[in-house]
């Protein structure tokens, strides 16, 4: 772990996967009603929500324990664990095992729509532009991504 400035640059880094989701707003920009109007305030009001969620947490882990006494793989949860709070730690844990499903189903959802977006223009064959009669989804795409994910999962 490195502290000072190239512990800031470190954090900069690690921060910057944490934002990354916010690719797949963009690439479902199609399904909403209004564009124009509902993309920039879904961009940047989740930004806004999320950054302000991570300095606040920020805040509070750093005055429960000291930055050197902090644990590098679990920081959160090792933080609440030194405060003698079991039951938040096992939450804070549960809640990172749940969020990372939920970014890899988010990060399908985008690719899909890539995929169709892809398929549209004529980069991959047309069957992927094809969407689903009822539910108006590219439900091909969406077939052959879960399948391959699920055999490498």
């Amino acid at each position: 772990t490195n502290f000072g400035v190239m512990g800031i640059f470190t954090a900069a880094s690690l921060i910057f996967f944490a934002f990354i989701g916010f690719d797949v707003v963009a690439t479902a920009a199609e399904e909403t009603k209004n564009p124009q109007r509902d993309m920039p305030r879904g961009i940047l009001g989740s930004l806004l929500i999320c950054t302000f969620l991570y300095v606040a947490v920020t805040l509070v882990v750093t005055g429960m324990q000291k930055y050197s006494e902090m644990s590098p793989t679990a920081p959160l949860a090792e933080a609440f664990k030194s405060v003698n709070q079991p039951f938040f730690s096992g939450a804070i844990s549960l809640g990172a095992a749940v969020g990372l499903i939920t970014v890899s189903m988010i990060l399908l959802l985008g690719q899909t729509r890539v995929f169709f977006a892809m398929s549209r223009d004529g980069l991959l064959p047309r069957v992927f532009s094809v969407t689903h009669p009822k539910y108006r989804t590219p439900y091909r795409a969406t077939l052959l991504l879960g399948g391959i994910i699920a055999i490498v999962a």
